[in-house]
């Protein structure tokens, strides 16, 4: 939720005007590395679009599965393990390479090391060389710490945490964190080190802080994991990389996020497989990059269902399904989206003071080449694609609103569905993008019992009312009769508007509510309207408490 200034003015001038279309120019495409699907290694299509206007050459915009994952994250195996049974109050092993004090162990070698039973208020810490590789294995493991991490990664090289198959696996912090020595541990799972969770167990995180935390990569590439946390579910500093698993996150602050403010090329999200569920958030995902390759991903977030943090960062979706259910803007980014594959449903919310969609406002872009688009929302800071997309784009704003439950079709001329969804709160706009549509052909738009024809004069219908370059005001007119009827078109003076004059307005054109009184000569100098609070950049980092949907 940003960039707002506009939404005060354009909110006051809602004017139905005819639909813009604009003359379309191709994307030019770049293709990057293309790794097939498999069970194996479960890595989806990671193909990469370059347009002529925007720029994706970081190191995350550029790589593959391959790049990311290695054979051990994806294995989620074990071997020459050495066994450890948790009793309580104490442990009990005859492992080489640990220390046990109480209810506290230590690993300080590099191995395998199979935990099994109940630890309370106890916790594990791995405490290693910097090139020792660990493997701790959860098999029906239940861990509870009152101040801490439950596992606890102080120093290695990289750390697996792997749930054995068949088993039920838990790890709690109940109490309120309590620094133990100079890292400030605030996740149920902590790590100051690379870790990888995978395997084909399931593993149960409650926190009152995070979930699971790593001050460097975090990697999910299997099993089944629950997070409930009072702050964020899943973070990572220099990345979160997910390739496989199920996900069911509930946090108070952001689903999953990665944020690293020394290093611009990290701080990135990116998920190429899985079933991924954020069932309340505030940001769903947050990243200073954000590449979606694969799986299914469904936010549920009382801000920004998707945040790009970084205003020279990217949101790439490449493939995969992805469902936004959000009272901030659907898609936010700082920088540009690319669209190049897969299929995006946003259900924004029922205030203008937001979309489906948000870029930008330094010339950013949002660009659709190959994904299915369907954006559900309110008018009032609509931001139209780029007409360097390859994909046919409508952005349409209807006579009034629709509830809950209104079904959206459009059609070809043959008939053939193209686009179709289900709202789930009011909304008074639509947007749609698919390669399906094209210019210079006839579709037909169904919003319940009403319907219109649309014609693609050029590969853009519609523009939008927000920032990133893409201002004016757009969209359909009243609908009456069951029809929409096409927007009545204000009389512009000789010469354009000039020193804040303003057009003579159409009847009709203000709905519910007085025209209001404005300024002589318009707004100036950054005015605004009294009662509007605007504040630029990134929202407040205020946790805001998420209705699930």
């Amino acid at each position: 939720m940003k960039k707002k200034i506009l939404a005060i003015i354009t909110g006051i001038f809602v004017i139905s005007l005819t639909a813009c279309q604009s003359a379309g120019s191709s994307v030019s495409v770049e293709t990057g590395t293309r790794a097939e699907s498999s069970t194996d290694t479960a890595a989806s299509t990671t193909e990469i679009a370059k347009t002529e206007s925007v720029s994706v050459d970081n190191e995350i915009n550029l790589a593959s599965p391959e790049d990311l994952f290695t054979d051990r994250d994806y294995e989620g195996t074990y071997e020459n393990e050495q066994a450890i049974t948790l009793n309580g109050n104490s442990i009990s092993t005859e492992a080489d390479g640990v220390a046990v004090n109480g209810s506290t162990l230590t690993i300080t070698k590099e191995g395998t090391y199979l935990l099994s039973g109940e630890l309370d208020n106890g916790q594990i810490i791995v405490d290693a060389a910097d090139e020792d590789k660990v493997q701790i294995v959860l098999n029906g493991v239940s861990i509870t710490n009152e101040s801490s991490a439950a596992i606890y990664v102080k120093n290695a090289d990289k750390v697996f945490l792997t749930l054995a198959e068949g088993t039920e696996n838990s790890v709690s912090t109940t109490g309120t964190f309590v620094d133990t020595d100079e890292n400030s541990v605030d996740g149920a799972v902590f790590s100051k080190s690379t870790l990888t969770v995978n395997g084909k167990g399931s593993l149960t995180v409650s926190s009152t802080a995070h979930g699971i935390v790593s001050k460097d990569d975090l990697k999910v590439m299997s099993g089944e994991i629950t997070i409930n946390a009072e702050k964020s579910g899943l973070c990572g500093k220099d990345s979160v990389r997910i390739a496989g698993g199920t996900l069911t996150i509930t946090a108070g602050s952001n689903g999953i996020k990665s944020d690293n403010e020394e290093d611009s090329d990290k701080g990135y999200v990116y998920i190429v497989d899985g079933s991924i569920t954020v069932s309340e958030s505030k940001e769903g995902l947050e990243g200073n990059n954000i590449t979606i390759a694969g799986g299914t991903i469904s936010l549920n977030a009382s801000d920004d269902g998707v945040n790009i943090n970084d205003e020279s960062g990217t949101l790439i979706i490449n493939d995969g399904s992805l469902t936004v259910y959000a009272k901030g803007d659907g898609l936010d980014s700082n920088g540009d989206i690319l669209m190049n594959g897969g299929t995006v449903t946003v259900f924004s919310p029922d205030n203008g003071g937001n979309g489906t969609i948000d870029v930008g406002e330094a010339q950013n872009k949002a660009v659709a080449s190959g994904a299915a688009f369907i954006g559900l929302g309110v008018s009032g800071m609509n931001v139209q694609f780029d007409s360097s997309s390859t994909n046919g784009c409508i952005l349409v704003t209807l006579g009034s609103s629709y509830e809950a439950g209104t079904k959206v079709t459009l059609t070809d001329a043959s008939g053939n569905t193209v686009l179709e969804t289900e709202a789930v709160k009011t909304f008074n706009s639509v947007q749609l993008s698919s390669p399906s549509i094209e210019a210079g052909q006839t579709y037909t738009l169904t919003v319940g019992s009403d319907v219109t024809e649309i014609t693609m004069e050029s590969n853009l219908y519609g523009e939008g009312q927000g920032f990133g370059g893409h201002g004016g005001m757009g969209g359909f007119g009243n609908h009456e009769n069951g029809e929409f009827q096409q927007g009545e078109r204000p009389e512009m003076p000789e010469g354009g508007f000039q020193d804040g004059e303003r057009p003579e307005m159409p009847e009709g054109s203000f709905q519910d509510g007085e025209q209001p009184e404005m300024p002589e000569g318009g707004f100036q100098n950054g005015e605004r309207p009294e009662g509007h609070e605007w504040r630029p950049g990134k929202t407040s980092d205020t946790e805001a408490e998420a209705d699930v949907i």
